[in-house]
């Protein structure tokens, strides 16, 4: 028994062909082409837009500290002369502060930092060998503060960088100045003196000048009539 094979078209019309369509429930076809390109692109461009103002920008960072010289925790030979801290942003040098302490936890006196744009420089002075620690309060032109601290070890210190030849500098120069102040307070003293004898003189002289006129009248001979 032979079997009718339909025409070729009504086999074709019977397959369903596969394409980039897509159907909804109703067969319908409904495209994923090119009408859902320019939407995945504009949902990319508003994600990324998003991130990019959830990022902070450079100008609403917070200042941070960059570097140190010497390093923190740094173990130096010698004691160096001055310590730098750089910062992210520029400093204001009138508020900006710093406080050393030594290795007996008291506090190092120092002279006032100097600031240099981004860049602070606290001069030295030391106690003793060991460990010392800066603490820099920096406030910065943008009105923001920050606290960091610097920790570092000396194993010698020179004679200019010792509190002790700083304290004897000190001591020096005060017999020095009270010795020149002694001694100009002296000087005026005995200047205003001088003037004063002078002046006494000056009056003692005229006054005698003036009464000898009436001496001699009176020394003179009354005329007999």
């Amino acid at each position: 028994m032979r079997i009718p094979i339909p025409p070729i078209p009504a086999i074709q019309r019977s397959i369903p062909l596969y394409t980039d369509q897509h159907h909804d429930a109703k067969g319908r076809p409904a495209s994923r082409g090119r009408r859902t390109a320019p939407a995945r692109l504009a949902i990319a461009v508003l994600g990324a837009v998003a991130m990019a103002l959830a990022l902070p920008s450079p100008a609403s960072a917070q200042p941070v500290l960059w570097a140190t010289s010497p390093e923190d925790g740094a173990a130096l030979d010698a004691a160096p002369g001055e310590i730098a801290l750089t910062f992210s942003e520029p400093l204001d040098p009138a508020s900006s502060e710093v406080t050393v302490t030594g290795p007996d936890l008291a506090p190092i006196e120092t002279e006032p930092p100097a600031v240099h744009d981004t860049v602070l420089i606290q001069r030295m002075r030391y106690s003793e060998p060991g460990e010392y620690t800066v603490t820099v309060v920096a406030v910065f032109e943008s009105g923001e503060s920050l606290e960091s601290t610097l920790t570092f070890s000396v194993e010698s210190i020179p004679d200019m960088l010792s509190t002790d030849t700083a304290a004897a500098q000190d001591a020096g120069a005060d017999p020095e100045t009270s010795a020149e102040s002694t001694g100009s307070n002296t000087a005026a003293i005995v200047g205003v003196a001088l003037l004063v004898a002078l002046a006494v003189a000056a009056w003692m002289l005229m006054a005698r000048q003036r009464a000898k006129p009436r001496d001699e009248e009176r020394e003179r001979p009354t005329p007999v009539r």
